[in-house]
């Protein structure tokens, strides 16, 4: 039997095992997960100045919905007011009158659109 009976590893496979652990090299980078999560937080920002929009109770509360961003604060990313912002006050009061952040996750949490949405920020930044 010729030695060539054993080869059996293609080109084309190493190809695929180069990429997957490049994929790995990119998930386990700190700078990858944090942007995905923005990508994330993006969605849920859209999701909760739609509900504030929407939601009759809360006409009054344009502005705040206009103030929601998406930052960095220590190793997490927020979705909301920063404490710094002059708009701090009336989103607390908002929140009294309607709970927005605890609505918008929970409604979104229950479709699994923030999870697919992570997942798929993160696969977009291994094809890269």
């Amino acid at each position: 039997m010729s030695s060539s009976a054993y080869n059996c590893v293609k080109s084309q496979d190493l190809d695929l095992v180069a990429k997957a652990a490049k994929g790995y090299k990119q998930l386990s980078s700190v700078s990858s997960v944090v942007e995905a999560a923005t990508k994330v937080g993006e969605h849920l920002k859209e999701a909760m100045q739609k509900t504030i929009r929407g939601e009759s109770t809360l006409r009054s509360y344009q502005d705040v919905a206009a103030g929601i961003t998406v930052f960095q604060e220590s190793q997490n990313v927020v979705v909301g007011i920063s404490d710094s912002s002059p708009l701090l006050p009336r989103a607390r009061q908002m929140d009294q009158v309607y709970p927005v952040a605890e609505v918008v996750t929970d409604l979104t949490r229950q479709q699994s659109d923030t999870e697919t949405a992570f997942y798929d920020a993160l696969a977009e930044i291994i094809s890269r």
